[in-house]
């Protein structure tokens, strides 16, 4: 004869394994009402409650279900588990320690060990016990996924991703597996791999808004806006108080060029997040897109609050106005990116008017070139001779500081005459002398800006033109794969390699006729330098060269090509192609 209550424990445990852990804790307390009063009754509703999220019921669950077997293995295992996920790690540690004592072969305990030692950042036990988890059962999901938890606490986010991947792998019902791949995979700028876990992860759970949204920024990584729209719409219908899905709807509609609608997101995200940092950086940055430079460098400020700059700002004196520089050293510190450095330089000589004295704290690969800028002096930012008794502003903060939407400048950095008169004879005067750029980065959003290299075969063809390569890391490769008939001019593995960042390709600018390139730091150093610059940008371009027009008040020598349709990279170098022979001839 079965003893009580043992078809509603069979039950329970059926439902527990289809998911249902509301299921399977009503089953088992039912059981144990009937007399199945024995360690699989009290451990399968620990099992189910704490699947619920209640481990106020788990806990004693599991109390009981050791007191009936002290000796279970499996038991202490899975209750080490449960201490570690409401953090209490010690107790975690010495249950997980009692389940191995019992049965040194058991691998989930292994990994409760693993789990508790990465609570209590003895991080390098815990490797030790995931490793011999792994060992005995290489197949074990929970052990690559703690591991990965292990690895990101170690701020090793590709190794963490890899053993999500192995989690996810092993176990494609495991949900969090998919939506931590996803994330990470977000983090590193790996859209493709975010955007598949988070459709898996999805797949487990439909209605989850903050996995839609994170798939909606996936999705808008790799350029399917279309499709990031339609999903903020969902999540919006969902929780339409959700302040982050209003900010990824923006940015969906501002890269189809629905400027107004976007502004609109934007300020409703601003409005349900007052404090959030995503709100506001977008809606600064959508405002000096449309040319409301006040406004958006006034909101530009709330940037100070990402997680690098104020690292950055810690610890030091920044002023919030032009009143406190009066007898005072100022330091001006670059920040973000090299092109961000050269573009708005222009600035630090009219904030140094201010100041005693003003210094210009820059990355230490522009230190040379940027010492052409008169007004200030420049030295490394990492230079342990910065005065030490200054105030402090950030670089691209001048313009708010000094209250300007006027962002003219003639030419504020110069070549060097020595290079210029090298580079000159190298490249000779003959034809019509293009030096081109066609790739920024390889990853992120550089890909969206970048064009293949093969796309200025019609410039190429015209009479007398001469490719020359200004390219730097990525994108190289391209000149391996040209098409029938197009050349393009090196100038060899010296160039730009010694003695600063753009040295070379700033005094090679001033020898050419024209250079094109895509939105990089280069095509601000030809600006800065004053030499003609044609600058191929994608439909919807950065927030610096605004919605429309072939001028920017940037830089007086530059000319805007942008695409009428998004990916359309052909019709930009054709009408490149056509303005050139226009003007040669």
């Amino acid at each position: 004869m079965k003893p009580k209550g043992t078809a509603a424990l069979d039950k329970a445990r059926a439902a527990l394994h289809a998911g249902d852990a509301t299921e399977a804790a009503r089953l088992a307390r039912t059981a144990i009402k009937m007399g199945a009063h024995n360690t699989a009754a009290w451990h399968l509703l620990a099992l189910a409650t704490a699947g619920q999220q209640d481990f106020d019921a788990a806990i004693p669950a599991f109390e009981e279900a050791l007191k009936l077997a002290p000796r279970d293995a499996v038991v202490a295992s899975d209750y080490a588990g449960v201490l570690a996920e409401v953090g209490l790690f010690e107790q975690a540690l010495a249950c997980a320690d009692h389940a191995l004592v019992i049965d040194p072969q058991l691998a989930p305990a292994w990994v409760q060990r693993g789990k508790a030692l990465n609570g209590l950042e003895q991080m390098r036990d815990a490797i030790q016990a995931l490793n011999r988890a792994l060992q005995l059962a290489p197949d074990l999901a929970s052990g690559h996924y703690t591991y990965g938890q292990v690895l990101e606490a170690l701020k090793q986010p590709d190794r963490a991703l890899q053993a999500y991947t192995e989690a996810a792998r092993h176990a494609p019902a495991h949900r969090d597996a998919h939506q931590k791949r996803g994330r990470l995979a977000l983090q590193l700028e790996k859209f493709a791999e975010a955007a598949e876990s988070f459709a898996r992860a999805l797949a487990l759970s439909p209605d989850d808004a903050g996995l839609l949204n994170n798939h909606a920024m996936a999705l808008h990584g790799l350029g399917r806006f279309d499709e990031a729209l339609a999903l903020c719409d969902q999540i919006i219908a969902i929780s339409p108080a959700l302040a982050s899905a209003h900010v990824n709807r923006g940015r969906a509609l501002q890269m189809l060029g629905r400027y107004k609608e976007a502004l609109d997101a934007f300020e409703r995200a601003h409005r349900l997040d007052p404090d959030g940092l995503p709100a506001a950086l977008n809606l600064a940055m959508l405002r000096l897109t449309l040319g409301d430079l006040a406004r958006g460098f006034a909101g530009y400020e709330s940037r100070k609050r990402m997680p690098e700059l104020e690292v950055q700002l810690a610890g030091r004196t920044h002023i919030a106005g032009l009143d406190a520089l009066k007898g005072r050293t100022l330091i001006i510190e670059a920040e973000q990116g090299l092109g961000d450095t050269v573009q708005f330089a222009r600035f630090a000589p009219r904030l140094a008017r201010h100041a005693a004295r003003t210094v210009l704290a820059v990355q230490p690969s522009l230190v040379p070139l940027m010492k052409t800028l008169s007004g200030v002096e420049v030295m490394a930012n990492d230079d342990p001779a910065l005065p030490d008794d200054a105030v402090h502003a950030l670089i691209m903060s001048l313009p708010h500081l000094l209250g300007e939407t006027d962002v003219r400048a003639a030419p504020y950095l110069v070549a060097d005459p020595k290079r210029v008169a090298h580079w000159k004879e190298r490249i000779g005067p003959q034809g019509c002398r293009i030096g081109i750029n066609w790739q920024g980065r390889a990853v992120g959003g550089d890909i969206h800006r970048s064009f293949p290299l093969a796309a200025l075969a019609p410039i190429a063809a015209l009479p007398g033109v001469r490719l020359i390569s200004l390219q730097k890391y990525d994108g190289l490769d391209q000149l391996a794969q040209l098409p029938a008939g197009m050349t393009v001019e090196t100038l060899g593995e010296a160039f730009d390699a010694q003695g600063g960042a753009f040295l070379d390709s700033a005094a090679v600018m001033q020898c050419l006729d024209l250079t094109i390139t895509c939105d990089t730091a280069l095509a601000h150093v030809a600006g800065a330098i004053g030499a003609p610059v044609w600058l191929a940008l994608q439909f919807v371009a950065e927030w610096r060269w605004g919605m429309e027009g072939a001028q920017t008040p940037w830089y007086p020598t530059m000319r805007l090509f942008r695409q009428s349709q998004r990916g359309d990279w052909a019709g930009v170098f054709a009408r490149m192609a056509e303005a050139l022979a226009q003007a040669v001839s």
